[in-house]
């Protein structure tokens, strides 16, 4: 919780994070929804699940999601 109210207050608009960092997230903002401002969401470190990926649209509409995971060769 203490995350999105941050993100609320300091009006981001784009953040990178885990994929269970996403999944807290989503929860979180789920149960106390806040006025966020986000239009990019990132994730990387660990494979997310397609099931995390329909919750974060679901949760964030209208952002774009961008992947920052895969093999290190192709970085």
């Amino acid at each position: 919780g203490q995350l999105l109210d941050v993100l609320e207050a300091e009006k981001v608009t784009g953040i990178f994070l885990v994929p269970a960092q996403w999944q807290a997230v989503c929860t979180g903002q789920q149960a106390r929804p806040r006025d966020l401002r986000l239009r990019v969401l990132s994730w990387g470190a660990a494979p997310a699940p397609d099931a995390l990926l329909r919750q974060m649209s679901a949760t964030f509409p209208g952002t774009q999601i961008l992947a920052a995971f895969g093999p290190t060769e192709m970085s």
